[in-house]
């Protein structure tokens, strides 16, 4: 017979083994830095970003109107405030969506594992 490779003469065979393969595959741990490890990361330089932009928004108003540090202070005080704001907001956003994925995968290996029994 052309085509026929010895073990894998049953389609029932190949679908075991695919399934088989598949679990080992979501069972290892995922390779290179964690996703989720790279958000927060992003969301530390977004603050920084925050904080130095409404800090030289500040300089550039006390050089402007010749006022002291008021502009200085002021817009190092709402870059902090609102960049703080921002990354708490997304940390909590980003912490749920982490959760969802989690209870995903938990449901789905639930009924894999169902599956299995029930054949």
């Amino acid at each position: 017979m052309l085509g026929f490779r010895a073990g894998l003469s049953e389609p029932e065979d190949r679908d075991e083994r695919a399934s088989a393969m598949k679990a080992k595959r979501d069972d290892r741990p995922p390779r290179g830095p964690d996703p989720s490890l790279m958000r927060y990361a992003g969301l530390g330089t977004e603050l920084a970003a925050g904080i130095a932009g409404f800090t030289l928004i500040g300089y550039w108003i006390d050089t402007k109107f010749d006022i002291g540090n008021i502009g200085l202070i002021t817009g190092a005080t709402v870059g902090s405030v609102g960049g703080l704001y921002h990354l708490i907001r997304r940390a909590v956003q980003m912490s749920a969506e982490q959760e969802m994925t989690k209870d995903r995968r938990q449901v789905r290996r639930n009924d894999e594992n169902d599956e299995q029994h029930t054949d």
